[in-house]
């Protein structure tokens, strides 16, 4: 969506990413293997960065055109086409990322087009690579909660300068708490467990 060269210039990276990931698994005859497979679980990371990137750009735009341009004319059937094509193009992206994946590591299980594909993927990771993503979590929680405060620091001083609705601000916060209870309720489980 957006503009089709946005879909094709982020989805033309992803191949090129991948094609490069895809060369260095076939040469790769198992020697020096944390260098290569560094090197192709890389290119694979920002093939997934990538394309969620562009599901982003992809929904934005649908958004906009639903706001602004959806009564104007005919074209709008063909906007929309092109948003499911850029939006099928990324789940592809994102599956042969995880195929290439699963090949490297025949232990890891899961398909993106599985709704439980998370789940099956996290049961399939060892001990450092879910503290990994603990780590990552963790980074992207605070992070979040930083940008949020910051967010609705700019949205109170916006609304006392100029008239704002109370609808960003509520949506904001709504987003921002069911992050923050997700986290507390999430932390109160794992403390029982242990």
């Amino acid at each position: 969506m957006g503009h089709p060269r946005t879909s094709a210039l982020t989805l033309g990276s992803c191949l090129v990413l991948y094609r490069s990931a895809a060369k260095k698994f076939a040469a790769w005859d198992g020697g020096d293997e944390d260098e290569t497979s560094e090197s192709i679980d890389t290119a694979l990371s920002w093939v997934l960065l990538l394309s969620a990137v562009q599901l982003l750009f992809n929904l934005f735009f649908l958004s906009a055109f639903c706001i602004y341009w959806m009564d104007r004319d005919i074209r709008a059937l063909a906007l929309v086409g092109v948003f499911l094509l850029s939006c099928g193009f990324v789940v592809f992206a994102q599956q042969k990322a995880v195929d290439l994946t699963r090949r490297m590591n025949p232990e890891k299980r899961g398909s993106v087009y599985d709704t439980k594909f998370q789940k099956k993927w996290m049961d399939s990771c060892d001990e450092s690579e879910r503290r990994q993503v603990g780590q990552a979590c963790c980074r992207a929680y605070m992070v979040s909660s930083r940008f949020c405060l910051g967010l609705w620091l700019a949205l109170a001083i916006l609304s006392m300068v100029f008239e704002v609705s109370i609808l960003p601000t509520l949506v904001l916060l709504l987003v921002w708490g069911v992050m923050q209870v997700t986290y507390s309720l999430e932390c109160i489980r794992l403390g029982k467990r242990n």
